[in-house]
C-alpha cells in the first residue's frame, strides 16, 4: 500500500486540501493504513495543542512577579532598541483554490507588525533564474500619512549584509538578490532609537498556477 507524504498530511489537517482530495485521503485511512493513521493522528494532535496554547493567557500574578524580578541589561550606548515583530499574513499560507497548484508563477506576500508599524513585503523571483526581487513599505499604522524617507533598509543572510537601501518619503524601498533561507531585513529608524527585524526565507518558487 502506498502512503502519502507528510506534506500532505500537514495540509489535511490543516484544512488546506481540496475536498475531492481530502476526500480520497479519507478513503485511504477508512482503507486500514496503519502508518498513515499514526501520522495523521500525530500531526493533529499537535494542531490540538498549538490552537489552546495560542489561547493561553499566564496568571496576571505570575506575569508582575516576572516583570518585578527580571531587570533588562543596559543597552550599549547609541544601540538602537528592537521591536518585536509579528507576522500576521503570508500569501503562501493561505488556502489555495480547488485544482490549483504551487509553482513560481505568482510572488508572495508578507504582512509584519512591529509596535506602531507595520511592514509589507512582495517577493517575486525571475523567471529560469535564483534572484528575487524584493518591493516593501513601511508605514506607520496609526498614522499612514507620516512621511517615512531616509530609513535604512540592509538585507541581511545570517550575519553578513548582502545589500542595503534606503526608503523614499512613502516608506518604500526595492532590493534584489540570491533565494535563500535565514534572510532577515534590518530597518533602522535612528531618529525613534529603534530598530525592526523581519526575518523571512525567499523561495523562488510557490505561488498559485491552474494545474
Amino acid at each position: 500500500m502506498s502512503h502519502y507524504l507528510a506534506e500532505r498530511w500537514v495540509d489535511f489537517v490543516r484544512g488546506l486540501l481540496s475536498e475531492e482530495e481530502r476526500a480520497a485521503m479519507k478513503r485511504h485511512l477508512d482503507e486500514g493504513c496503519e502508518p498513515c493513521r499514526r501520522e495523521m493522528d500525530v500531526l493533529q494532535a499537535m494542531r490540538n495543542f498549538a490552537r489552546v496554547e495560542a489561547g493561553a493567557e499566564p496568571p496576571a500574578d505570575a506575569v508582575r512577579m516576572a516583570r518585578a524580578i527580571y531587570v533588562p541589561p543596559p543597552r550599549p550606548e547609541g544601540a538602537l532598541r528592537r521591536l518585536m515583530v509579528r507576522l500576521v499574513f503570508d500569501s503562501f499560507a493561505e488556502p489555495a483554490m480547488a485544482g490549483v497548484r504551487q509553482s513560481g508563477a505568482a510572488g508572495q506576500q508578507m504582512g509584519f507588525e512591529a509596535g506602531p508599524y507595520y511592514i509589507d513585503l512582495r517577493l517575486q523571483g525571475e523567471p529560469d533564474s535564483n534572484r528575487v526581487a524584493l518591493a516593501g513599505q513601511i508605514v506607520r499604522r496609526e498614522e499612514p500619512n507620516v512621511a517615512m524617507q531616509g530609513l535604512i533598509v540592509a538585507l541581511q543572510a545570517g550575519r553578513k549584509v548582502v545589500t542595503e537601501t534606503v526608503s523614499n518619503e512613502f516608506g518604500e524601498f526595492s532590493l534584489e538578490f540570491f533565494a535563500g533561507k535565514n534572510h532577515r531585513l534590518r530597518i533602522s529608524l535612528p531618529q525613534e532609537g529603534i530598530e525592526v527585524i523581519v526575518p523571512f526565507d525567499a523561495r523562488p518558487e510557490g505561488g498559485p498556477e491552474a494545474a
